[in-house]
């Protein structure tokens, strides 16, 4: 978020996105892990993620929450099935 752009590109630039981003299909999926997923994945990192009975092969996921538990980790993931994988994803 930024507070004053100063320029038209910059400005385009961040309405394209905006538009794009907010415009896209998304799921909310909560997925228990093993206690090492707490130390491995933060809020905000990108996975892929893959899920063969919804049909989603290597689909971006971000990490959007995660709680621990005695017995586990519960990871919050948003999905983008319509997205491409892109630089700075890693599988999980």
């Amino acid at each position: 978020e930024a507070l004053s752009v100063r320029d038209d590109a910059s400005a385009a630039y961040t309405l394209d996105w905006l538009c794009e981003h907010f415009a896209r299909v998304s799921y909310t999926v909560e997925v228990e892990c093993y206690p090492v997923a707490w130390f491995l994945l933060r809020l905000g990192d990108t996975v892929r993620w893959t899920d063969p009975d919804v049909g989603w092969e290597d689909v971006q996921a971000i990490v959007v929450g995660r709680v621990r538990d005695r017995v586990g980790v519960v990871i919050t993931l948003r999905i983008y099935p319509s997205s491409r994988t892109g630089g700075g994803s890693r599988p999980f």
